[in-house]
């Protein structure tokens, strides 16, 4: 890559498969651009509303369970949450 740094090495730091970081690269080489296509990806199972509150409460309540921020963020939106998706993929990481 530009700085020297192997797809591999890129890849190890930031987390994504060496694959994700080569295709990245060639889409800015090609394009100058990295955004995502509308529409791509998963579909999201929060809003960015909801996203703001989940963090904003686990950076105020650092040891809080999940449920615990799940009922707060229920609460504050007036609706009910579920960070089942979420959880699945921390418990993945483990």
């Amino acid at each position: 890559m530009e700085a020297g740094w192997s797809a591999r090495q890129i890849a190890s730091q930031l987390g994504p498969s060496d694959c994700v970081v080569r295709r990245c690269w060639d889409k800015w080489i090609r394009e100058m651009l990295f955004t995502r296509r509308p529409g791509s990806g998963h579909p999201r199972y929060t809003s960015r509303q909801e996203d703001r509150r989940i963090v904003r409460n686990a950076c105020v309540q650092p040891i809080a369970s999940s449920a615990t921020i799940e009922a707060q963020v229920a609460l504050s939106l007036g609706a009910p949450v579920s960070f089942e998706p979420y959880e699945s993929a921390w418990l993945k990481d483990i």
